[in-house]
Parts: structure tokens; sequence; C-alpha cells
């Protein structure tokens, strides 16, 4: 009876050890999935933590460089309206004194100005839809050679000649590019060379 008694006792010990070992290992097992679920929010938190300072770095860029932009446009503006004002006075005063080659002169230098302030308005646009997210590249077939040219002629004529530009194309397959954003970038370069070269 006693060696009975005894087996029965260290089988019910030995069950509520196991059973008890089995609610630790279930409780280590749920708590361990909490905690990797826990760390997963975590890190799902960190990366849209940097994604959003990424975007907020970028807007404050955005912002400065329009800032920065919209100052230098509006001193820029100032220059070709003070240049036309004064053409037109001159214009305005002189007209029937002033020689043909003089009248000529006052024509083409409003000319000239204006082109430099719908060049202007050109950038400001641009710049607003970078900013509203709603610049679009819309490739088309392009003679690219006929496309440099003609940018060419106009850049040397808008800057008053001030330059010489010179353009050696070799012979180039067919493209497809956005005319609209091709002539921004490249007459930028053009007008930043000219503004910053020798005559």
């Amino acid at each position: 009876t006693h060696t009975t008694s005894g087996g029965g006792s260290a089988i019910w010990i030995a069950s509520s050890i196991f059973v008890t070992t089995g609610l630790i290992a279930l409780i280590a097992l749920l708590a361990l999935r909490r905690h990797r679920g826990l760390i997963e929010n975590f890190a799902r938190t960190e990366a849209l933590a940097a994604q959003r300072e990424r975007e907020l770095h970028g807007e404050r860029e955005i912002r400065q460089l329009k800032d920065s932009f919209v100052s230098m446009v509006s001193h820029e503006f100032r220059t070709p309206l003070g240049i036309i004002q004064s053409s037109a006075q001159i214009l305005d005063r002189y007209l029937d004194r002033l020689p043909a080659e003089q009248r000529r002169e006052q024509v083409v230098s409003i000319t000239k100005n204006v082109r430099r302030m719908a060049s202007l308005i050109d950038e400001v646009l641009v710049l607003g839809k970078v900013e509203a997210g709603q610049l679009r590249c819309s490739p088309a077939p392009l003679a690219f050679a006929t496309f440099c040219q003609k940018l060419a002629d106009e850049m040397h004529s808008a800057t008053g000649g001030r330059c010489p530009i010179r353009l050696a194309i070799p012979e180039l397959p067919a493209a497809q590019a956005d005319e609209a954003l091709l002539r921004h970038i490249l007459g930028n370069l053009i007008s930043n060379a000219v503004k910053y070269s020798p005559a």
C-alpha cells in the first residue's frame, strides 16, 4: 500500500511538473510572440518616423529653394521692367526725333527684356509644379539636332548676342524627349553660361 501510494504521489508530482512546465513554455511562447510583435511594431513606427522625417526635410529644402528663388526672381524682374519702361519713355518722348536705327535699338531692347521676363515666369511656373508634385515628363519623338539649333538661335537672340553660341552635333538617332522640360533645362544651362562667361 505504501509503495502504491508513493508511486501515485510520484506520478502526480511528475504530472504537475509536466503541466507546470508546459504552462511556463506556453506563457514564454506567448510572451515571445508579444515581444516580437512589439519589436515589429516599434520597427514599423521607426521606419515611418524616418520616412516622415525625410519627407519633412525634403519639404523644408523645397520651401527654402522657393523662398530663395522668389527673392531672386523679384530682384531679377526689376531690371527688365526698368529697361522696358526706360525704352518706352524714350520712344514716347523722342519718337519723331530719333533716327530709325535708334528707334530700332529701343524696340529690340523692349523685345529682349520681355523675353527675359517670360523666361522668369516660366521658371516660377516650373518651380510651382515641382512643389505641387505636378511636374510630369511626357516623352515624344523629337528631332534633337533641329531642336538644339533652334534653341541655340533663340538663346543667342535672347541674350543679345553677348556670347557666340556654337553648335556642333554629330549624327544622332531618333530621340524620345519632353520638349518643354528639355527646353527649360538647356535654356537655363545656356543662359547661365552666357551670364557667367566673358564676352
